[in-house]
């Protein structure tokens, strides 16, 4: 498949643009139930881009106004499983999945379920982003993303600015490294703006949140990485370090384990069998290779040896 697909809705009759429309949707966005008149599909939309960048897709949409919903007919016809940061850039549009509705305008973004059943109503024009990223990686992100939030802030902006970049430059590139990095770049740009969502929030907290999760970045290699080493290195007491990752309703472990096995993934994905499983394995931190492919398999539902080029 091309790395760039467009379907230029400009171009269509007028009577034809609704079909158009629904058929680009449900092709680029998954399917959708959608309602809309003739004029304002045929007068607002200009055409729908989608851009692949290794597994994700950035999808680019215009269109007038427009309502839809993803229920359960939709979702059991779904070609995959998704979690989509929606990125409003012109307009407003609302949503609602899971009891939440939220009022996007320019600069904000949502992160929501492809498996869970939505509604969206687009008052008037809105110019859109959707980065689609397949749910087996929904692990990277942490486990309060589906939901989150995100306001015009740093992160949310450094994410935009990325994807940007991205589309530009790596999307249908021969360059597997530099689309690999450009994944994993993207991913942790957006668990950034995830945890910037907390700092808003929670302040004090949050800052020492991020010098711990800067801590454990710099150090996923280190074999001595243990908790007591990691709140030796924030200032904290060990109990200090605990509390605050279960405020995050996780453990010190459990988050250590997530990041060695991200990293761990992008290393495979990137040089493919120009290295062993064992030695990625030992890299990033596990006792041994056995260990590691448990562990990449309860977190990914593959072997390491499936995800490499």
């Amino acid at each position: 498949m091309s790395a760039v697909q467009t379907w230029p809705l400009r171009s269509l009759p007028p009577a034809d643009a609704l079909e158009g429309y629904r058929h680009a949707i449900s092709a680029s966005h998954l399917p959708w139930d959608l309602v809309a008149d003739h004029a304002s599909v045929a007068g607002g939309s200009e055409e729908v881009v989608e851009h692949r960048i290794g597994p994700l897709r950035v999808v680019d949409c215009e269109s007038g106004p427009v309502s839809g919903r993803r229920g359960r007919r939709q979702i059991a016809g779904s070609p995959g499983e998704y979690v989509g940061a929606l990125f409003v850039l012109d307009g407003t549009e609302v949503v609602q999945f899971a009891r939440t509705e939220v009022r996007l305008t320019p600069g904000m973004a949502i992160v929501w379920d492809s498996t869970v059943e939505a509604q969206f109503a687009v008052p008037a024009h809105i110019r859109k982003r959707t980065l689609f990223v397949p749910r087996d990686r929904l692990c990277d992100l942490g486990p309060d993303a589906v939901g989150a939030v995100l306001h015009d802030g740093p992160g949310t902006r450094l994410l935009r600015a990325f994807l940007d970049t991205a589309v530009d430059t790596v999307c249908g590139a021969p360059d597997d490294a530099a689309t690999s990095a450009a994944v994993t770049a993207t991913l942790d740009l957006l668990a950034g703006a995830l945890d910037a969502r907390h700092d808003r929030r929670l302040g004090c907290r949050e800052q020492r949140w991020a010098a711990v999760r800067d801590i454990i970045e710099e150090r996923l290699t280190d074999p001595d990485l243990v908790p007591a080493e990691i709140a030796r290195a924030a200032g904290m007491s060990l109990r200090s370090l605990y509390e605050l990752f279960a405020a995050r309703d996780d453990t010190v472990a459990g988050y250590v384990r997530r990041r060695r096995l991200a990293r761990a993934r992008a290393e495979l994905e990137r040089v493919g069998r120009d290295v062993t499983v064992a030695e990625v394995a030992h890299r990033w931190g596990f006792a041994d290779q056995g260990t590691f492919t448990r562990a990449f398999r309860a977190q990914y539902g593959v072997t390491p040896g499936a995800v490499r080029r």
